[in-house]
C-alpha cells in the first residue's frame, strides 16, 4: 500500500449500499475509491440473499446474480398456516450480484482496494479521528445524534496525538487541500498510508466507523443467525415466515434456493446478554427441528456439521458488536432495528444503507433500500461536485426522509407495540396464544392491520 491516493469520492464498504454506489458513481464518471475490510467481497455471508422485484428498476434493467424468483409468501404463526399474499422477489447469490456491480466500476476507471480498513479520518483541524477513540453506548438514543460528539472528538486530538502510532507524519495531513479529507486506511498486511478525497461516504454497516466520527450510530438491533443447507424446498415460489414465541422479537425464515435453502431467525436481544452463545443457539436448534419435520423441504437431510457443532456446544462466530468466537458454519449479523438515523449527512460525511439506519425495523430486510439510498447519494453527489457547493449534500437527508421516512417510521411504531407485547417480555402473564395470534397480526406486513394507521 504506502503510497497515498487522491479522489473525489471515498466510499467505505463494498455491500450492496457501498458496491451499487460506486457503480453509479462511475457511470456518471466520478472518480472514487472503494474499500472493504474483507479481503473476498461478503466472505462469509450475513445475509438471507431475499430481495424485492422492484430492485430492477433502480438499475434499469436486469441483474446479475440472480439465483431464482418467488411469487408469494407464507406467514405461519406458531408454526401454524396463517396467510398468504403476492410477494414477487430474487433469491440472490449475493456475492456474484456485488461483484459484478464492483467489476463494472473497475472497468469504468475506479479504484477497489479489498482487504483495506479506514482507521481515522482528518479534516484538516490537525490532529485525527481514531477508530476506538469515540465510544457510544448503542442503546444510549440521546447520545445517538449528539451534534457536538465529531467537534469534541477533533478538539481532543488537536494535539497531535497518535501520529506516530498511525505510522505517518503530520506533513502528511498539514499538506491536506482544502476541503479535503484525509482517510488513513490499514491494508491486510498492517502497512497504511492515506487517501484523500472531497467526500467519505460510510456504507460500512450497522457499526459504521463513519457513523461513530459524525455522532450518529444505530441504537438498537436485532441478532439474525442462519445457514445455508444442501436441501431444496419442494416450492421454491415462495418465501416462509415463522413466528414463534421463543423467536423473541423477530422470526425464523426458509428462503428457497436452486440447490440449497437459506433457514435463520431473527431475535431482539441486548449484545451484552449472558449466556447469548447458549441461548441462541438453543433457539435455532428448536426452529430448526421444527421446519425439518414440516413438510417443505425436498428431503429430510440428514444432520450438518453446524447440529453437530451445536450439539458439542461450540461457540457461533458472532457480528463485530459481540466479542468474536470460532466459526460453527452459522451466518450471523446485526440488523439495524431502530430505524433511520435523523443525522445521515454531516459536512463531507455521508451514510447510507444499514449505517443510516434504513433497515426496515419490521422484516429486517435492508438490501432495496441499501441500492436506493445509493442511488439518491449518486444523484446528490454529481450535482454538488459540478457545481462545487458542497452545501448540497444535505439534500440527501431531505430525499432518505421523502423515500425512507413514512415506512420506517410505521415499521418502527410497530416494533415498539410488538415488542411492548411480546410474550415473557412486557406482555401479561396470562397471555395466550390467542393474544400472540393478534399481536403478529397487527405487527406483520402481510396482514391488513399492520397497515392500518
Amino acid at each position: 500500500m504506502g503510497k497515498n491516493l487522491k479522489c473525489e469520492v471515498l466510499i467505505i464498504g463494498a455491500g450492496p449500499a457501498g458496491a451499487s454506489l460506486a457503480f453509479y458513481l462511475a457511470g456518471k464518471g466520478i472518480e472514487s475509491i472503494l474499500i472493504d475490510k474483507k479481503q473476498r467481497i461478503d466472505t462469509p455471508l450475513r445475509c438471507a440473499e431475499y430481495v424485492p422485484a422492484p430492485i430492477v428498476r433502480l438499475f434499469g434493467g436486469p441483474i446479475s446474480g440472480i439465483n431464482c424468483s418467488t411469487v408469494s409468501m407464507d406467514t405461519y404463526i406458531d408454526y401454524k398456516y396463517a396467510n398468504t399474499i403476492p410477494s414477487p422477489g430474487f433469491m440472490l447469490d449475493r456475492p456474484v450480484f456485488l461483484r459484478t456491480l464492483v467489476d463494472s466500476f473497475i472497468k469504468q476507471g475506479g479504484k477497489f482496494m479489498p482487504g483495506t480498513k479506514a482507521v481515522s479520518f482528518d479534516e484538516g483541524y490537525g490532529g485525527t479521528f481514531k477508530s476506538g477513540h469515540a465510544k457510544i453506548s448503542i442503546r444510549n438514543r440521546d447520545q445517538q445524534n449528539n451534534e457536538s460528539i465529531g467537534k469534541d472528538i477533533q478538539q481532543k486530538e488537536s494535539r497531535g496525538i497518535g501520529f506516530k502510532k498511525e505510522g505517518l507524519r503530520r506533513k502528511d495531513f498539514r499538506d491536506n487541500d482544502p476541503g479535503m479529507v484525509s482517510t488513513v486506511i490499514q491494508g491486510r498486511y498492517e502497512e497504511r498510508s492515506i487517501i484523500r478525497s472531497k467526500i467519505v461516504v460510510g456504507a460500512d454497516g450497522p457499526n459504521s466507523i463513519v457513523g461513530k466520527y459524525i455522532g450518529s450510530i444505530n441504537s438498537g438491533y436485532i441478532l439474525g443467525l442462519g445457514e445455508k443447507i444442501p436441501v431444496e424446498a419442494k416450492d421454491k415460489n415462495k418465501t416462509l415466515i415463522f413466528f414463534s414465541p421463543k423467536i423473541e422479537g423477530g422470526y425464523g425464515w426458509l428462503f428457497p434456493k436452486e440447490g440449497s435453502t437459506n433457514i435463520g431467525i431473527g431475535c431482539q436481544f441486548a449484545v451484552n446478554k449472558k449466556n447469548i452463545n447458549i441461548t441462541l443457539k438453543n433457539i435455532y436448534k428448536d426452529f430448526k427441528n421444527e421446519i425439518f419435520s414440516m413438510d417443505f423441504l425436498d428431503q429430510k437431510g440428514g444432520r450438518s456439521d453446524t447440529d453437530e457443532k451445536i450439539d458439542a456446544g461450540e461457540p457461533i462466530e458472532q457480528p463485530d458488536m459481540i466479542p468474536r468466537s470460532q466459526n460453527s458454519g452459522l451466518m450471523t449479523g446485526l440488523i439495524p432495528a431502530s430505524g433511520m438515523l435523523k443525522k445521515t449527512v454531516s459536512g463531507s460525511f455521508i451514510l447510507a444503507g444499514d449505517a443510516a439506519g434504513l433497515t426496515n425495523p419490521i422484516t429486517g430486510t435492508g438490501i432495496y433500500n441499501a441500492v436506493n439510498s445509493s442511488k439518491i447519494i449518486s444523484s446528490v453527489i454529481s450535482k454538488a461536485l459540478k457545481n462545487s457547493e458542497m452545501d448540497l449534500l444535505s439534500d440527501i437527508e431531505k430525499q432518505y426522509l421523502d423515500t425512507f421516512g413514512r415506512s420506517l417510521q410505521r415499521a418502527i411504531s410497530r416494533r415498539v407495540e410488538l415488542m411492548d407485547s411480546w410474550p415473557g417480555g412486557n406482555a401479561p402473564d396470562a397471555y395466550s396464544k390467542s393474544d400472540f395470534n393478534v399481536l403478529i397480526r397487527k405487527c406483520w406486513i402481510s396482514f391488513k392491520d399492520y397497515w392500518r394507521p
